[in-house]
């Protein structure tokens, strides 16, 4: 796990120097419920992220933060391959030579606010040739409907269309279909105000330190960084309080093994739970009707939206009709708030 790999990292460097960044971290992600997104769940929220805006602003009011501190983790590439859909935040940034390439692992840690509702995010991620690394800014959010403050001064705010200044290719033709709408433009704007960008808690003394042109890189690097990645966990976050379609277990017992490693001097494993995507009686018979066996779940599974009740939020699975070999049309709109 990626959790196991920061705390490996703090314990290779605690002699070096006193409170690194990555140490700090791990403490905190040690002290935190660890989550592990299964491949189905990783990608739905893909999806999820990819639907439209309306349907995730009536979804955030509802949400909870289950636990105080949370740190969620994932395969980069269970989120991005669940339909092969093509990722625009991959593109951008390659095609302007950020080195390291995709992530073999991503994480974030959620530290959350007392009223359950708002908190911190830190983003982290591992490469297999560089190591652990996280994100120099950080995203504080709130679901609840207030307007955060924008100390960065990053939140453009556009009232119409015509007031979006320039997009970067790789978002041109996602922003068009948002600014077509005028109720998905104004939702976007609604949950852009739900997010506000800051500088990475943990890397506080880098801040404090760094010079102008320092200070210019770090933001530079850092918004590359966490394009997309607040929408993303707010996806989670709603999949997390969705009462039909995910559910929560216990990860693998590490008891046997930790002992084990203990008597050869070595760390033991971190413990954590997964969520999964939780499918009803009705549609599962529904995909076995059809021949699918249990392993194709996830290559039947389309893009959800949340129905909203009383009771909670929901979120409605439709499968796909015809020969998947086939391929299937889809319209998409990507949030990267």
């Amino acid at each position: 796990m990626l959790a196991d790999e920061f705390r490996n990292f703090a314990v290779r460097n605690s002699t070096l120097v006193d409170n690194i960044p990555g140490a700090s971290l791990s403490e905190a992600i040690t002290g935190a419920v660890r989550i592990v997104l299964s491949p189905e769940v990783a990608g739905a929220a893909a999806q999820v992220h990819q639907t439209r805006p309306s349907s995730m602003l009536k979804a955030l009011p509802l949400c909870r933060l289950p636990f105080r501190n949370i740190w969620i983790e994932w395969k980069h590439g269970d989120r991005h391959n669940t339909l092969g859909t093509d990722n625009p935040v991959d593109r951008f940034r390659e095609n302007r030579g950020y080195a390291g390439g995709a992530p073999s692992r991503m994480g974030i840690l959620i530290q959350g606010n007392p009223d359950h509702v708002s908190g911190v995010a830190t983003f982290a991620w591992e490469h297999r040739s560089t190591g652990v690394n996280m994100c120099a800014l950080s995203a504080i959010f709130a679901f609840d409907g207030r307007t955060l403050p924008d100390p960065m001064g990053i939140r453009s705010n556009p009232k119409t269309p015509a007031d979006i200044g320039p997009i970067d290719p790789e978002f041109a033709a996602d922003t068009a279909k948002i600014a077509s709408n005028e109720v998905e433009f104004q939702a976007m704007n609604k949950i852009n105000q739900a997010v506000s960008i800051v500088p990475n808690p943990y890397m506080f003394n880098e801040w404090l330190s760094a010079g102008d042109q320092e200070k210019a890189s770090l933001f530079k690097l850092g918004f590359a960084d966490l394009l997309g990645e607040p929408g993303y966990m707010m996806a989670i976050l709603a999949l997390l309080n969705s009462l039909s379609s995910t559910e929560l277990a216990d990860g693998e017992d590490f008891t046997k093994i930790n002992r084990k490693r203990t008597r050869n001097g070595r760390l033991p494993l971190l413990d954590h739970k997964i969520l999964r995507l939780k499918l009803t009686r009705t549609q599962k018979s529904r995909l076995e009707m059809g021949g699918i066996q249990p392993a194709q779940y996830r290559a039947h599974l389309v893009r959800g939206h949340f129905k909203i009740r009383k009771t909670g939020i929901f979120w409605w699975m439709p499968f796909v009709r015809g020969d998947i070999e086939r391929g299937f049309v889809s319209h998409e709109y990507r949030a990267e708030p």
